[in-house]
């Protein structure tokens, strides 16, 4: 019983030393966000929805504002996105996004 005890408390400890950084982001949902235009100059914060490579579909129905907001990581989407409507995407500082099958945007 006490080897037990003994090797929970030593697997508690070497999973609390692991850096926050290196666990999956679980940042979803809506969050505010300030951007940079195409021509340098600051704009308002947007509320966006936040992405996280899950996602299938960027739709204006659900949001005309996406976020990348993995800073110093890469979200990655390994199939085709679709892009329906006016849809605005901003990517935070040290953030970056990898469509590896290509990106749809269609009319409408």
């Amino acid at each position: 019983m006490r080897k037990t005890i003994s090797l929970f408390i030593a697997v508690i400890m070497l999973v609390s030393m692991i850096p926050v950084a290196s666990l999956p982001s679980a940042a979803t949902g809506y969050g505010t966000f300030a951007y940079v235009n195409a021509s340098g100059i600051s704009q308002e914060e947007k509320t966006c929805y936040i992405i996280d490579g899950t996602e299938t579909e960027l739709d204006e129905s659900v949001s005309s504002w996406y976020a990348a907001v993995d800073v110093g990581d890469v979200i990655k989407w390994e199939y085709r996105i679709n892009v329906r409507g006016n849809v605005n995407l901003i990517l935070c500082d040290s953030s970056a996004l990898m469509a590896t099958c290509g990106i749809t945007v269609r009319n409408g």
